[in-house]
């Protein structure tokens, strides 16, 4: 996957710079001059991360952060030469997804960006076992499993007490579960005890005879 990035700052040899260096690593890359442009870009266009300096004309950076996050999702890295802590815990109370200072290393930032990008769009659980509202993100992995869990145990015993096969048994579990299951319909009804085949037992499952038993005379 082709990550974009859209990069934040005044300082045009900066810019320029990582505009380079990203691109040559792989990454489609946009730049934004000014807090007020990065806005209306990304009104248009969406970026996987945004690499963004705080010390912006205009709109400062924390302005900037709060509007993108309002709206979006995106990670932000900020960007700065602030080195004080207040600053760095601002930022990163208020949707930062990391902080970097300058004069920064190149690698470490490159760095950051692949740990961000790896974090949220490769090792996401997939976008279906992740739940996200607002700040709060709940990892439903395990709840899932445990559901599925429940549904093949429920659908052995269905099998086991109807010997019915597997699909039709799969649909009842859902169905006895409150699960709405797209495609049925009165024209396709579930097989009912009148309509069910009597299916064949194994060898080995085949029901015995009682022993008889020997009784003694007196």
């Amino acid at each position: 996957m082709n990550y974009t990035i859209l990069i934040v700052d005044d300082d045009m040899a900066i810019n320029d710079m990582l505009v380079k260096y990203l691109r040559k690593n792989g990454y489609i890359t946009y730049s934004a001059y000014s807090g007020t442009e990065a806005l209306l870009f990304l009104e248009k266009q969406k970026v996987n991360l945004i690499i963004l300096d705080l010390m912006l004309p205009g709109l400062s950076g924390e302005q900037v952060l709060a509007e993108i996050k309002k709206t979006k999702n995106v990670p932000v890295i900020g960007l700065s030469a602030k080195e004080d802590s207040k600053s760095k815990i601002f930022l990163l109370k208020n949707g930062a997804d990391d902080y970097v200072t300058k004069p920064f290393d190149i690698e470490e930032l490159l760095a950051r960006i692949e740990t961000i990008l790896r974090r949220i769009y490769e090792n996401q659980y997939t976008s279906n076992s992740l739940l996200c509202c607002g700040d709060l993100n709940l990892d439903t992995t395990g709840i899932i499993s445990i559901y599925s869990q429940i549904i093949e145990n429920k659908i052995e015993l269905i099998i086991e007490d109807n010997g019915i096969g597997f699909e039709a048994a799969k649909k009842q579990a859902l169905m006895k579960m409150g699960v709405k299951i797209l495609g049925t319909s009165a024209e396709d009804p579930l097989p009912t005890p009148a309509s069910r085949k009597p299916r064949s037992s194994p060898s080995c499952w085949a029901r015995r005879p009682p022993p008889k038993r020997a009784w003694n005379c007196c």
